[in-house]
């Protein structure tokens, strides 16, 4: 437009408009040949596109086409450095964001470790764990690792005394160098923190579990599938105990040594102690400290009859005031566990006899120290006495005492009796049990009634009494 085109175009302007124009020009809004048709009218700039300085200009330039695109540095907007389109896809090469949210939904890609929270990040730790005793979990000193590589340095510590279940994590909001602990599971997991282990007071021995890296596991019995345990677990198919306890003596296979004459070597059982068997007879074995005694054959009074032969002793009595009985020299103390085992059986119906192990020379069980079964006529007593007291449980139930039974009693000092025939519990006793007195004697007695009596003692198995 020329000059004198734009002075003859105001000349024919109302004040109104020459009014507007001037605060189109106040505001110094510009627009060069390249917009098309362009409108200014109450603020406004309408026209097909814009360009900033113009058309041309493409590093420092601002452009808009009449659809609505608008992009930056570039006279092409394929090439922009910079672009927002009409559909709302925008491109930029380098974006601060100081506020407002995205939706999770349009993220991806991977997130750099260091950008992330701890309780996001993988981890491993080097703590040893260990149980102190039943209600207490400790760990050596370590190093906890997390995925970025951050090292922290952590102390040896402990749950102290617990009392439930306990977790133990890492808090980098408390400490940098300590675990924390706590019997509240979500207290364990949040921003900041990462559980480490799980510990928990027990009757015998604490259990716990660390979740990664090392620290070990101390599970107990219950957490293992039953069956599980095969000789393929087992190293070498080795078991070494201690102590052992099971329902028949038959559920031991064991190799028992090198059968010499006259002896047998119980390798599998009491290390290299050596028991001597007189040929042809029933003795009654027990050790005391690390050997095995015997003693050599029964005591009778008036009428009665001890008879040996190599399958069984036969105790007997006349009608008279006669006692048959077989009895050790007394041995160790009440204080040491015993085990007594004896095939026995009664040839009438109303003898009174007594096996098992006592300390003075007892004809009718009652308080002095004693632990045994008492075959009172048609009645058979599970009884113990410490001295001073009693007590005797009746278990005749489903017994025929004239026929051959497996009697076997385990005497666990300070704790139980527990009274088996025919490998069947038949009672448990917890209380009278002796604890002082007189050292205990392995005794055999048939007393006299008014008639002859005969009692049957079977030779295998023998009486075993061990110390282990």
């Amino acid at each position: 437009m020329s000059e004198f085109e734009f002075k003859d175009q105001l000349k024919d302007k109302s004040y109104a408009e020459l009014l507007e124009m001037e605060n189109v020009l106040a505001n110094k809004i510009l627009v060069n040949s390249s917009v098309v048709n362009p409108q200014v009218s109450g603020g406004k700039l309408i026209g097909s596109s814009l360009h900033i300085p113009n058309e041309d200009a493409s590093v420092y330039s601002f452009h808009v086409d009449n659809s609505g695109n608008a992009w930056w540095g570039s006279t092409d907007i394929t090439t922009a450095v910079a672009k927002v389109l009409n559909t709302g896809i925008a491109t930029f090469t380098n974006v601060s964001v100081t506020g407002g949210t995205v939706a999770t939904s349009t993220l991806s890609g991977i997130i750099a470790q260091a950008n992330l929270n701890i309780a996001d990040r993988g981890w491993s730790q080097t703590c040893v764990f260990s149980v102190t005793d039943a209600d207490t979990v400790s760990w050596a000193a370590g190093v906890f690792t997390s995925a970025d590589g951050t090292a922290y340095n952590i102390g040896a510590g402990d749950t102290g005394n617990m009392v439930a279940k306990t977790y133990i994590y890492l808090d980098i909001a408390v400490s940098l160098v300590a675990y924390q602990i706590t019997t509240i599971g979500t207290t364990a997991v949040g921003v900041g923190k990462c559980m480490v282990a799980t510990a928990q007071n027990a009757a015998v021995e604490a259990t716990y579990m660390v979740l990664q890296g090392q620290g070990g596991l101390n599970i107990d019995a219950a957490n293992i599938v039953a069956g599980s345990i095969t000789a393929n677990e087992i190293a070498a198919t080795t078991i070494t105990a201690g102590k052992m306890s099971v329902a028949t003596l038959s559920s031991i296979v064991a190799d028992l040594g090198t059968i010499t004459a006259g002896s047998i070597t119980l390798n599998a059982l009491i290390g290299t102690t050596t028991v001597t068997i007189a040929e042809g007879r029933f003795n009654y074995p027990y050790t005391k400290g690390t050997v095995m005694y015997f003693n050599n054959d029964g005591y009778t009074s008036g009428g009665a009859l001890t008879t040996r032969n190599p399958l069984r002793t036969n105790l007997s009595t006349d009608a008279g005031n006669a006692a048959s009985y077989i009895q050790s020299a007394t041995f160790s103390s009440w204080t040491v566990d015993s085990d007594f085992n004896l095939v026995c059986k009664k040839a009438h119906a109303w003898a009174d006899a007594f096996i098992g192990l006592h300390s003075t020379a007892i004809t009718i069980p009652t308080t002095a120290n004693h632990i045994g079964f008492y075959f009172d006529g048609n009645v058979l007593y599970a009884t113990n006495a410490d001295g001073a007291n009693q007590t005797k449980t009746d278990i005749s139930a489903g017994l025929t005492l004239t026929a051959w039974n497996n009697y076997r009693f385990v005497f666990d000092a300070g704790t139980n009796i527990k009274f088996y025939v025919n490998d069947i519990l038949k009672a448990t006793h917890t209380t009278n049990m002796p604890t002082a007195g007189d050292e205990p004697a392995i005794h055999t007695r048939l007393t006299h009634d008014t008639a002859a009596e005969n009692f049957f003692i079977k030779h295998t198995p023998t009486c075993l009494i061990i110390e282990l």
